[in-house]
């Protein structure tokens, strides 16, 4: 049975002080409800003067498979499982499995001066730039500001 999200915009400051920013909010939660990890695409997560940048290796995903937003200070990155290859149907065992062909979900904390987002996919390594600028605040109780960044 999966859990439900216990964490709450409002306590994303106690986990950015104990974990730091682009804490995995997912890896949080299995080892809250000390769930089985499921299979991710690997990730890089680097820092320049001006931005933040990720790269997810996601060998066989096209653009309409993925599905990125930043709910405040949160980044979701979703991927659907319709760039499965039609051979794994005939699949009846594998002896070993490294990397993600499946329904993936990935949502980290952003630090507090992420400021715009962009994102490319090439050769199955999909980049998502997050530049740097003022320290936004969101309040606890509001509105969940959200922003669809679309890949190019």
């Amino acid at each position: 049975m999966k859990a439900t999200t216990i964490y709450h915009t409002g306590d994303h400051a106690v986990v950015r002080t104990f974990c730091g920013s682009f804490s995995d909010m997912d890896h949080l939660q299995e080892e809250l409800h000390a769930e089985p990890p499921h299979t991710k695409p690997a990730i890089n997560i680097a820092e320049t003067n001006s931005t933040y940048m990720l790269e997810l290796a996601l060998p066989g995903y096209k653009r309409e498979d993925l599905h990125i937003m930043i709910e405040d200070d949160v980044l979701i990155i979703r991927g659907t499982a319709s760039c499965v290859p039609e051979h794994y149907e005939e699949v009846k065992r594998f002896y070993k499995k490294e990397f993600c062909v499946e329904t993936f979900n990935r949502t980290f904390l952003l630090p507090e001066d992420v400021d715009a987002a962009s994102a490319t996919l090439k050769e199955g390594i999909l980049f998502i730039h997050l530049t740097k600028g003022a320290t936004q605040v969101w309040p606890v109780n509001g509105p969940c500001n959200t922003v669809i960044v679309p890949i190019n």
